[in-house]
């Protein structure tokens, strides 16, 4: 019997996963074909959940135009609920430029939060283009010396970082931001205290090279959200560099 559509799994094909005894929980997830591994005579499919797996063909069947079509309004459904969020969970920095306080007393807030949230400079879920982006964000430096933006990060990233944090907080993994061991270290820590540290009493870094491993495996969307964030930054090398004649060499995760 003819079908009304090629179903023969092809690259770039959505597919749902059936007939899976060992990993039955599996069957009816949704992923992309990604490639055929001919010595193993399996596909690669790859899920937004948990990455790839390489999977038989028997056990893949292709989704219908219908039943992509009505995926992509789900999808589609989604972003527009996640910008509309976006717009109410908003934050502005004062206007006033950047500079040192040095005295002991800290000044008043010149504007805060409001009750229906705070008003970012850049709304990244809004952009579409990167470096027009990153110009945006390097004018309202030029202009104000502090832009603020709301990334464009997936809920769930956020969600599963706060639950690592929460983990890790309660678990007794947080310490003092610098550990002096000698005196020259203990004099390093107070000046960063003063700089960096003053609200600061107990840190966890996300630093593969300041971790053990066991607690390193504890912090994956952290280190993920932390990436993604060191990423950001970088992108706005060349539209400083453009602009503002200011360019970096290091980046202090």
């Amino acid at each position: 019997e003819e079908t009304e559509f090629d179903d023969v799994v092809l690259p770039g094909v959505l597919v749902r996963i059936l007939g899976l005894k060992a990993r039955s929980e599996l069957n009816g997830l949704i992923g992309l074909a990604v490639s055929f591994d001919e010595r193993k005579q399996r596909w690669q499919v790859r899920f937004e959940e948990f990455g790839d797996l390489l999977l038989k063909e028997e056990n893949l069947l292709p989704l219908a135009p219908d039943e992509v079509e009505e995926l992509h309004k789900d999808v589609d459904k989604e972003e527009t609920k996640v910008e509309q969020e976006a717009k109410v969970i908003k934050t502005r920095a004062t206007a006033e430029k950047m500079r040192w306080f040095d005295d002991d007393k800290m000044g008043p807030i010149a504007r805060g939060p409001s009750e229906s949230g705070n008003d970012f400079d850049v709304l990244m879920v809004e952009e579409r283009d990167g470096v027009e982006a990153a110009d945006k964000i390097v004018d309202v430096l030029s202009e104000r010396g502090v832009c603020l933006c709301e990334a464009n990060c997936p809920h769930d990233l956020l969600g599963n970082a706060l639950e690592e944090a929460k983990s890790l907080w309660e678990g007794g993994y947080f310490g003092p931001p610098m550990r002096a061991c000698d005196e020259d270290t203990e004099f390093e820590a107070q000046v960063w205290k003063g700089v960096l540290y003053q609200d600061e009493e107990r840190v966890l870094w996300i630093n593969p090279e300041e971790q053990e491993p066991r607690i390193f495996k504890k912090m994956a969307a952290l280190n993920s959200l932390s990436e993604n964030m060191l990423e950001f930054c970088r992108g706005l090398g060349a539209s400083l560099e453009r602009k503002l004649g200011i360019n970096f060499t290091h980046l202090w995760n």
